[in-house]
């Protein structure tokens, strides 16, 4: 009997019913993706058994395996222990892996929603995410880092009209490490208290609906989690796009043009520090505003079908049907 398995957490320990759970974190959207992959993989008739792991796992099974890293290595500590030639083919969106001849480069995948042109928006500043950081790594290649410079100015600068959803806020600023991660950890089984001093005055919560509030936003700051990491282009400024928000944004790598063009975001890392993006922003005109927004609600009707769900499950499900097609023969 053919049968497909899913390896995923930390060391193996899940399966693919951690992708169904519910939650109010951001990695919801990937999940919906993750979803979508592994029903098509269920329904997809296969010559032989096979494992499928997300992020690097451990496994002594013969059948096999392929291989889908989700996350950078300095936020999943696992992938650095990739072991290509266990895998038949890995596949993701770093570049930096096209060493391994059996690295297949994916789109990071998008569910596009619709917004309406000329929308009247009355949230200047936007951003959504969590107060979280990296659990390796130097702090130049932290983004969180350059998120909460943004969030401490605006807390500094009351007039500016900015709205921070996303969870976790509550508590003082997340620093990278993992004795960071063990103390939010305690925080969450309240052993410790990571609470911040003073509530920050532009925290509005958490969201149930994302597109809704970016429908209402002029500029969205979506900064990526990570810098240097070639080959990545998350959901988050796709999320801006669709929507018609104009993302001020801080891309991990330098994005070809024909992927992401250069004039549907602002490019924060091209500013000598927050103080000059906002001055910077504080001088875009309204009718600008509009116009830009419109350029975006069309720019998103072009990618739709590039940067789909369904591309990303067809392309990866189809590779490795051919892949077990040709061992076979």
């Amino acid at each position: 009997m053919v049968k497909k398995k899913f390896i995923a957490g930390w060391i193996g320990e899940k399966n693919e019913r951690s992708f169904y759970k519910n939650n109010v974190h951001s990695s919801e959207g990937l999940s919906l993706y993750i979803q979508n992959l592994i029903e098509n993989l269920k329904k997809t008739k296969l010559n032989k058994s096979i494992e499928v792991h997300f992020n690097s796992q451990f496994s002594f099974s013969r059948n096999p395996k392929y291989l889908i890293l989700l996350e950078h290595k300095l936020i999943r500590p696992q992938n650095f222990f990739i072991f290509p030639n266990r895998y038949r083919k890995i596949f993701g969106w770093d570049l930096d892996l096209k060493k391994y001849q059996n690295f297949c480069y994916v789109n990071y995948p998008h569910f596009w929603n619709e917004s309406k042109k000329d929308l009247i928006r009355k949230t200047r500043y936007t951003m959504i995410c969590s107060n979280r950081n990296l659990l390796l790594g130097n702090k130049k290649y932290s983004l969180y880092n350059k998120r909460q410079e943004v969030i401490n100015y605006c807390e500094s600068n009351e007039n500016l009209n900015f709205n921070l959803y996303g969870t976790g806020w509550n508590n003082r600023d997340i620093k990278i490490g993992l004795f960071e991660r063990i103390l939010q950890i305690a925080s969450n089984k309240k052993i410790i208290s990571l609470k911040r001093d003073k509530k920050l005055i532009n925290y509005k919560g958490i969201i149930n609906n994302k597109s809704s509030v970016l429908r209402n936003s002029k500029f969205n700051f979506c900064f990526e989690n990570i810098a240097q990491y070639n080959g990545y282009v998350s959901e988050k400024i796709w999320d801006s796009i669709s929507s018609g928000a104009i993302p001020v944004y801080w891309p991990s790598w330098d994005i070809p043009e024909d992927y992401l063009p250069k004039n549907s975001y602002i490019d924060a890392s091209k500013f000598k520090n927050i103080e000059s993006l906002f001055n910077y922003l504080e001088n875009i005109s309204d009718q600008e505003i509009i116009n830009w927004s419109n350029r975006l609600i069309d720019l998103a009707k072009k990618k739709k079908k590039e940067i789909s769900i369904e591309k990303y499950s067809k392309k990866i499900v189809g590779i490795i049907e051919k892949d077990l097609k040709k061992k076979k023969s």
